[in-house]
């Protein structure tokens, strides 16, 4: 069982991504012998455009 607990504090007054974060381990898992992290991170911004 996963329970947060945040008061909605952080959820609604920090509204930020790091798309990157979340791509950086499905890039170690998957692509890290066909790229380098730098090629996967320009694709990975314009996919998130």
């Amino acid at each position: 069982m996963i329970l947060i607990f945040d008061l909605f504090e952080t959820l609604i007054e920090n509204q930020s991504i790091d798309f990157n974060l979340g791509l950086k381990p499905f890039w170690e898992e998957y692509y890290r012998d066909k790229c380098s992290f730098d090629e996967i991170k320009v694709y990975g911004e314009e996919l998130f455009v």
